[in-house]
């Protein structure tokens, strides 16, 4: 099953003819208590847009905003393109368009899609945090196969099979070191990258926390708003989510790098198995 396919939420989408004071009114329900935005849809189910709690708190906070837009039709006021993943894009594909189209302050979920046609709704932090789940196991299976790697060098040496092998495991380690060593460094920069990013998400979660509570006040959306400003502050969000890809980039450069050099260890490493074994020769000189 696919994986973003456990982060669609099926919750209603609106019709593109819905009164956006309908709308407003689903957002007090607790069937939307969740959610910061919610997808738009035509009579085919495909989705056209997107609109916020934001939006609506800014329109409806405008002077007789609610007598002068609530009967007028949601579609006159909607994202005009959502943000929308296919179920089946891989966690990566979904995480670095996400990232790249979203807008700060965050403000907005992302629709899912299957066949173009809405399935549910997903919540942008549960998808970077799998994300980072990822990396994370990525980074231990990688420990994991240099563990393998190290013991195995003993047993190397002592063979006279591979007695001309130990200066070239040497070498390998080297090899192995150099991309694992930025590896764990981007792994480091990453979580730092989405420490901070935690704590804007969640200055997001208590403004809208507080807009929904019934018995906030202007001062309660003022302190809301200031401590989003503060999480922000010194984060260049212009650059935020272009050093993210990149450091995502190098990482999965460096798994590449080190599955290469395992492959190639395996080509020439040929304990318990049999004393002749077909090989390709185009292999062999390749990973030499």
């Amino acid at each position: 099953m696919s994986m973003l396919r456990s982060f669609a939420h099926s919750v209603r989408p609106f019709l593109e003819t819905d009164r956006l004071s309908t709308v407003a009114d689903a957002f007090l329900h607790t069937d939307y208590q969740d959610y910061l935005s919610v997808a738009v849809v035509n009579q085919n189910n495909q989705p056209v847009g997107m609109i916020s709690r934001h939006q609506l708190t800014d329109i409806f906070l405008k002077k007789f905003g609610r007598d002068l837009f609530g009967n007028r039709p949601v579609s006159d006021f909607m994202r005009q393109e959502p943000l929308a993943v296919d179920v089946n894009s891989s966690l990566l594909e979904a995480s670095s368009y996400i990232t790249a189209q979203m807008i700060f302050p965050l403000s907005e979920d992302f629709v899912i899609t299957q066949e173009g046609r809405y399935l549910g709704m997903g919540a942008v932090l549960h998808l970077l945090s799998a994300m980072e789940k990822q990396i994370s196991q990525n980074n231990q299976e990688l420990n994991k196969a240099y563990t393998q790697l190290s013991s195995s060098q003993a047993q190397l040496v002592q063979s006279e099979k591979m007695a001309a092998l130990g200066q070239m495991v040497a070498g390998v380690a080297h090899e192995i070191n150099t991309p694992l060593g930025y590896v764990n460094n981007n792994i480091e920069m990453l979580s730092e990258f989405f420490a901070q990013l935690n704590t804007v998400l969640q200055a997001h979660q208590q403004l809208a926390d507080t807009l929904l509570a019934p018995h906030a006040t202007e001062i309660d959306i003022a302190e809301s708003l200031a401590a989003i400003d503060d999480a922000k502050a010194g984060m260049a969000l212009a650059d935020f989510f272009t050093d993210l890809d990149n450091l995502f980039n190098d990482t999965f450069y460096g798994v590449e790098q080190i599955s290469e050099l395992v492959m190639g260890l395996k080509d020439f490493s040929r304990l318990d198995q049999a004393v002749t074994d077909n090989v390709s020769l185009n292999d062999c000189i390749e990973s030499a």
